[in-house]
């Protein structure tokens, strides 16, 4: 058996590894449930972590153990806030090294439509070298934003990022479609550091998305 992934409800265990019943509510929740409402299925997945409220929640950090060229290359993005107007359609980022030691940092969506031609905002971005999870990101000539990656998984496959102070996050893949049980786990994982996940929305990385509870 390989080892536990803490946001799959088909395993019992917390997010810090140890052993835990799987949550009452997941066992009674009908797979049509779970695919609908994903919302019941976070809440299922706190439950599982042994996550009772809100305050119990720890305060956002960037990632420890964090290997930048593991990270490097393409990230969908699965849901985000705050929301865009007009809302992106296959929105993801692409990250690469710099041979002065920086940070490519793009990215491409098409505004509003999958109809229409993909828009590509290239910027700078700079890893801190104690703290790789934490980048600095050009904003112009004179600014630049403070980027946090909060999250990996182990395989680097799922990510989450935000900024200080709570207003901006994103749920990020390698693939554009993951399963709802694993997007509910990455929403407690969300919750878990302080943010309000009533507040994402889902980013449609394909037409049949649009339109969908929950998406932008």
């Amino acid at each position: 058996m390989g080892p536990r992934d803490p946001e799959n409800p088909r395993q019992s265990s917390t997010l810090a590894g140890e052993a835990q019943p799987v949550s009452g509510m997941m066992r009674f929740m009908t797979p049509s449930l779970r695919m609908r409402n994903p919302l019941l299925l976070t809440l299922a997945a706190l439950a599982a972590a042994g996550v009772a409220s809100v305050s119990a929640a720890l305060a956002a950090a960037p990632a420890t153990n964090f290997e930048l060229s593991r990270y490097l290359g393409r990230w969908y993005v699965i849901a985000r806030f705050p929301a865009e107007a007009p809302p992106p359609r296959g929105a993801f980022f692409e990250f690469a090294s710099r041979p002065d030691g920086g940070l490519v940092h793009r990215y491409y969506t098409r505004e509003g439509s999958f109809d229409r031609e993909p828009i590509v905002v290239e910027r700078r971005a700079e890893a801190d070298a104690d703290m790789p999870s934490r980048w600095r990101v050009k904003a112009g000539w004179m600014s630049s934003d403070e980027r946090w990656v909060l999250y990996v998984s182990p395989d680097y496959r799922y990510a989450l990022a935000g900024v200080p102070g709570f207003d901006a996050g994103w749920m990020l893949a390698r693939d554009p479609v993951i399963p709802e049980w694993r997007y509910a786990g990455l929403l407690a994982r969300l919750a878990m550091q302080g943010y309000d996940v009533s507040r994402f929305r889902r980013v449609p990385q394909t037409p049949d998305h649009v339109g969908l509870p929950g998406y932008e």
